[in-house]
């Protein structure tokens, strides 16, 4: 019994001199504190072909062209298509004002990835990827680039990060510096611009196809505790339920869905008061009272649901608002109305207001006279839950149509139907279409929305549409874009 104590005891001894405790993972290679963005595509040669085909529907030959120059470019440098690629920036060093950027691609061949080289760039490789740049740009990102970077799970679809803190590190000075020299920056945009790139965390971009269709999605992440995460948090999916209430006469544009401006509300009440009373507190003060109490009722009974809806052959706008309090809201309008009558005009101008009743609901048609000839009109209305005004409407055709459509069901187009489907499906809290093409092609439908405290811009962008619509001159849908 102790020899077999003994033997399983050296046998244990032996066992343990023979596996050694593992080694502990090498710590990962940080990302470089410089780089700004990195544009990932899941596979070129899966992408390339389906992008050259979108592109030649829209202008034919343009597509063909690009993936030749693209077969050109990637072909001698063996780099192989299959895998994914990435495109790192980073910002640039004191003294110059060009981000660096590298090239991080898998090769099939690192001497010839090597022989096509321009200017300074030179060429890294570690295994099958190789690190394409010039010397400072690879020396800075190679060790993260080959590590960290392509371990990563590639995404399906084509995908760009830009990480705000290095890029505002790098530009913000210069850029409160140039908007503040440039005299035309109207201040509340600036301190937009300045908000935005203070206040953001990083934008993500997508594309994808689906259907043939390009979807492209750009996903903005605000910064922790910022008056941006409120504004977004405020956010919430419209109902549209204005929307389904608008004429729809091809080709149109149209935009809907609810807006909250959180805790930013005051502030631009506020703001729009302070312009109106500078613009007409002298020339018209009578006038900017009556606008500035319109602009506080729109504030306190506004929903923020909207809906428009533009017939772009007419050039026919018809907008509408929620609100709950409309009584208020048309008292308000009609004293505006009135003063802005009460006006004098240049000669030969004359404002004719048309006040009529429609389905019980009344409504004001506003003409712009030079001599006998109408120049300008326009309509509004108030009632239920709702304020409505057109534009280049002379008989208020479009907001009776509107008033009408309340009462009644209104069927959509087959197309817009869908669109607005798949809206209501991902939650927007607003949407622009553009449908150009009579049938079933999907409308260009541009969206937005917030998932948990991220704000979206979701893009579909058919071909047909988008060839259709970049044919229209003038705003005129019947006679096509001369090539020349």
């Amino acid at each position: 019994m102790r020899f077999a104590s003994i033997a399983l005891a050296a046998t244990a001894v032996v066992a343990c001199k023979k596996t050694p405790a593992p080694k502990p993972p090498a710590p990962a290679v940080p990302m470089p504190t410089e780089v700004f963005a990195v544009v990932t595509l899941p596979t070129i040669d899966a992408s390339v072909p389906r992008l050259a085909t979108y592109i030649d529907q829209i202008s034919p030959g343009d597509g063909a062209e690009m993936r030749a120059e693209l077969d050109a470019e990637l072909k001698p440098r063996a780099i192989d298509g299959s895998r994914p690629i990435y495109f790192v920036v980073m910002v640039p060093p004191a003294g110059s004002d060009e981000p660096d950027g590298v090239v991080v691609a898998a090769t099939r061949d690192p001497a010839a990835t090597s022989k096509q080289l321009d200017g300074d760039e030179i060429v890294r490789v570690a295994g099958e990827w190789a690190v394409i740049g010039n010397a400072r740009s690879v020396d800075r990102a190679f060790a993260w680039a080959t590590t960290a970077l392509v371990a990563t799970p590639a995404p399906k679809r084509a995908t760009a990060v830009l990480y705000a803190a290095p890029a505002r590190a790098r530009w913000a000075a210069e850029l409160r510096a140039q908007l503040d020299d440039d005299g035309d920056t109207p201040p509340p945009l600036r301190d937009l611009v300045l908000g935005l790139v203070e206040q953001t965390e990083k934008v993500e971009a997508f594309a994808d196809f689906k259907d043939d269709d390009l979807v492209l999605e750009l996903m903005l992440t605000p910064r922790a505790g910022t008056t941006l995460e409120n504004v977004l948090a405020a956010q919430k999916p419209s109902t549209f339920a204005l929307f389904e209430r608008l004429p729809m006469a091809q080709p149109l544009g149209a935009m809907a869905g609810h807006l909250a401006l959180g805790e930013l509300a005051r502030p631009a009440e506020d703001l729009l008061i302070a312009a109106i009373t500078s613009e007409l507190g002298d020339s018209a003060p009578d006038l900017g009272q009556r606008v500035n109490a319109l602009v506080e009722a729109l504030f306190d009974v506004g929903t923020g649901e909207y809906a428009g809806v533009t017939i772009i052959a007419a050039n026919s706008v018809i907008n509408t608002f929620g609100v709950t309090d409309a009584a208020r809201v048309g008292v308000a309008i009609d004293r505006v109305a009135d003063a802005l009558r009460a006006l004098p005009l240049p000669p030969g101008l004359q404002l004719d207001l048309a006040r009529s009743t429609h389905a019980g609901v009344a409504m004001t048609v506003a003409t712009l006279f030079a001599g006998k000839a109408p120049v300008a009109s326009g309509a509004w209305a108030t009632w239920k839950d709702t304020l409505a005004f057109s534009l280049t409407d002379p008989e208020g055709a479009l907001l009776r149509e509107t008033i009408d459509n309340t009462r009644k069901s209104h069927a959509l187009p087959p197309d817009v139907a869908r669109a607005l489907a798949d809206a209501r499906t991902r939650g927007d809290s607003l949407v622009t279409i553009f449908d150009v093409l009579p049938g079933d092609e999907h409308p260009l439908v541009f969206s937005l929305g917030v998932r948990t405290t991220s704000a979206y811009v979701w893009m579909r962008v058919s071909a047909a549409q988008a060839a259709a619509l970049s044919n229209f001159r003038d705003g005129d849908g019947d006679e096509p874009a001369d090539d020349d």
